[in-house]
């Protein structure tokens, strides 16, 4: 039997990684049973929601699963960042989660303000609709 099925694998991951970050010690020193149901949760993220980063965009619930797909991978790989240095492999991999998110995942203060700052030069208008205020950009030319 494998340590995947035993659910004993980061109980040595951390100390045998080649390039382990400054904070690994830290999971290190989890307790057992943490390390145990993080491998269950490494599991369900690599091999159940990955799948979720493929679904088409066409309904309400269909954008839901893509989003959760995107927000778990993304966070998933920021966990591997903190605990582990696989220099650019896990930033590399965020780009294709990130691109599971839409506009309106963001709050309409941040979009807002990034709006704002990509073409200061044109000027805007406010179309609002029933469910909140959108921006809308004048076509490019």
């Amino acid at each position: 039997s494998s340590c995947w099925q035993q659910k004993t694998c980061l109980w040595y991951h951390f100390e045998t990684q080649p390039l382990p970050s400054p904070i690994s010690f830290v999971f290190h020193f989890l307790p057992r049973w943490i390390l145990s149901r993080a491998v269950d949760l490494d599991l369900l993220v690599q091999v159940y929601t990955s799948w979720f980063v493929l679904v088409p965009p066409i309904e309400r619930w269909t954008k839901g699963l893509l989003r959760c797909g995107g927000i778990v991978q993304a966070g998933f790989m920021i966990n591997i960042i903190l605990s582990g240095n696989f220099a650019f492999l896990n930033h590399l991999t965020i780009v294709p989660a990130f691109a599971c998110l839409d506009d309106e995942c963001f709050p309409t203060a941040l979009r807002n303000f990034v709006c704002a700052r990509r073409r200061p030069d044109v000027p805007r208008k406010l179309e609002s609709s029933s469910s909140s205020p959108r921006i809308v950009l004048p076509p490019r030319l």
